[in-house]
């Protein structure tokens, strides 16, 4: 790293050969304890800040961050479009007084169309995704997982959270 500073080595460098004794090297050093704590700081930002630009709205990089900040592995991201939940038909065979949708490009009235029934994408606007919280972060931290999904995620989509 580029910003590596050795302040006793500095310190010592900087003081002449005359006076590079223990009382003095001991005295410059702590003048130059606030200068140390400062860069300590800056160094701690850089590392939050080069995580942070490291890390993007990609499914990838929203667990591994997901992941980092819980130290587990539960973490997944679904989109709410995948075809995964229970696919039912809006007309039952048997029951012919039922209610029933009808695709309007066509001009049969007895052609059904497959409803996806689930509680959790039935609602779900066309630009959402499904972020899968393990059992235990979801009952105690899930305020924390949505606000690390709301700084990585991208700008036009929004998250739903389900249990897993």
């Amino acid at each position: 790293m580029i910003f590596r500073i050795d302040f006793d080595k500095w310190v010592l460098s900087l003081l002449p050969t005359v006076l590079r004794q223990k009382i003095m090297f001991a005295l410059c050093r702590a003048s130059a304890a606030p200068i140390r704590s400062l860069y300590e700081r800056f160094v701690a930002k850089r590392e939050t800040h080069n995580y942070t630009l490291h890390h993007n709205g990609q499914v990838c990089y929203l667990r591994a961050a997901l992941n980092d900040a819980f130290g587990t592995t539960g973490f997944d991201i679904v989109d709410y479009d995948d075809g995964r939940g229970e696919w039912l038909y809006a007309k039952s065979e048997e029951l012919d007084h039922h209610l029933y949708a009808v695709d309007e490009t066509l001009d049969d009235e007895d052609t059904s169309v497959p409803i996806l029934y689930d509680e959790a994408k039935l609602n779900l606007p066309l630009n959402t995704f499904i972020v899968q919280v393990p059992a235990a972060i979801y009952s105690t931290n899930l305020e924390k997982v949505k606000g690390i999904v709301e700084r990585y995620r991208p700008l036009g989509k929004q998250a739903t959270y389900t249990m897993v």
